[in-house]
């Protein structure tokens, strides 16, 4: 796959409804470069400016450890924010690190709080862990 096929599917990975499904690419890592450097001070500008998707992004990117060292309280604090404005994605990935105790303490009331959220704005995998939360 090309750097410029690959950069595409990137995005719309980040800003599809549901990214949810893992391929080939998503699993790659990609290397550190000065590209990649800019491109996250420019996300770091947009996300501290309150950019929702842009929050959501860097959530992602410290999930992974892609550009930047992993991290997954960073992760869960940009989830949090992009999630607080809405984001229905950075509902559902903050409503999984509640449940998995990733970046966050375990607490299953807010995990189903924020899948809550995801599911009144139709997110699917939230509205299967709320139903699957609620048989426990």
């Amino acid at each position: 796959m090309t750097k410029k096929k690959e950069a595409v599917w990137y995005q719309h990975y980040l800003e599809s409804p549901e990214p949810e499904k893992t391929t080939v690419t998503e699993t790659a890592q990609p290397t550190e470069s000065a590209t990649n450097s800019q491109e996250v001070e420019g996300l770091l500008k947009r996300a501290e400016n309150g950019n929702a998707v842009a929050q959501f992004k860097l959530g992602v990117l410290y999930t992974k450890g892609e550009a930047v060292k992993r991290d997954l309280t960073q992760a869960a604090d940009w989830y949090r924010k992009a999630a607080e404005q809405g984001h229905k994605n950075a509902q559902f990935k903050l409503g999984r690190f509640y449940e998995n105790g990733k970046g966050v303490e375990i607490d299953l009331t807010q995990a189903e709080n924020w899948y809550r959220k995801a599911a009144e704005q139709g997110h699917k995998n939230a509205q299967k862990r709320l139903e699957l939360l609620s048989n426990q």
